[in-house]
């Protein structure tokens, strides 16, 4: 008696493909939030460096550089600048 075994090895490749697809859409959504999350604070944190006192040339040149370095720049203002910021931009 022969055994078809092609008909187990096809389930289980589209199987795998199923389950890399579930995992690659997970990591996607994962990666979108992410990105919602860092804007969201990159414009929170333009709206304080423009609520300051001060000169305008300098309140953009401090949002460009949060803007541009992302992440990095948030850590940077919010652990570091956010209480030098104001006399910063005087």
């Amino acid at each position: 008696m022969k055994i078809n075994y092609t008909l187990g090895v096809k389930n289980s490749f589209i199987f795998s493909i199923f389950a890399f697809e579930i995992i690659n859409l997970y990591y996607t959504m994962l990666s979108f939030i992410i990105y919602i999350i860092g804007l969201v604070l990159c414009i929170k944190a333009i709206m304080e460096i423009f609520a300051l006192a001060g000169e305008m040339p300098k309140k953009i040149i401090a949002a460009v550089v949060v803007l541009l370095t992302s992440w990095i720049g948030l850590a940077v203002y919010y652990f570091y600048a956010r209480e030098k910021m104001a006399e910063w931009v005087k």
